[in-house]
């Protein structure tokens, strides 16, 4: 948190934008982060009968997430039915890898499952949340969940959702594969008009 406030500060000062991005456990990080500091500044000006909307505290332009994990819970029935096309993660692997992630915490605090946090915070402070997901991906059940709620909130965002593409496949734009070099442009030109 304290390099996140850092960060957003010192791009204040400056007069630039600041765009966060991340893949997988990175999507959860830079969503869980994000939705954690509007909490905790809602809280803050609540206490002095203020609002959101006008907290002096600068916050990111927009995120980018990319096949986000987004529910630590892992208790979404459609995993099971994704789990024979996912070609790289199973059940037991995202299972065992948010306990380890979560430690001694609640994997349903919002801290660590975005899907759980209050996400209306992010339309009140108008950041942006794009994002792209693979149908093949089984953590891609819990990413839609996310963005329909971000929908539901009036939180705006651009999706691209590619049916028979695999966890993270933009990653694979460097072989050539043409689907990840179309993702790459995609993203791009989303993120250029931030």
């Amino acid at each position: 948190m304290q390099l996140y406030r850092a960060l957003l500060a010192a791009a204040d000062n400056a007069g630039e934008k600041v765009i966060l991005v991340g893949d997988s456990s990175g999507g959860n990080i830079i969503l869980s982060l994000t939705l954690e500091a509007l909490r905790e500044d809602q809280e803050k000006v609540e206490e002095i009968g203020g609002t959101l909307r006008g907290s002096p505290r600068p916050y990111p332009t927009a995120l980018m997430v990319i096949s986000p994990s987004t529910d630590l819970r892992r208790t979404n029935t459609t995993i099971k039915t994704i789990e024979p096309l996912d070609p790289f993660l199973t059940p037991t692997f995202i299972t065992s890898t948010a306990r380890a992630w979560s430690g001694d915490w609640d994997p349903y605090d919002s801290k660590l499952s975005p899907l759980q946090a209050d996400v209306s915070l992010l339309t009140k402070v108008g950041v942006k949340v794009h994002g792209i997901i693979g149908g093949y991906d089984i953590l891609s059940p819990d990413a839609v969940k996310f963005r329909d709620k971000c929908a539901q909130e009036g939180v705006y965002g651009r999706w691209l959702e590619w049916d028979k593409q695999m966890h993270c496949f933009i990653l694979t734009w460097s072989y050539g594969i043409p689907e990840a070099n179309e993702a790459v442009s995609w993203m791009i030109d989303v993120l250029k008009y931030e």
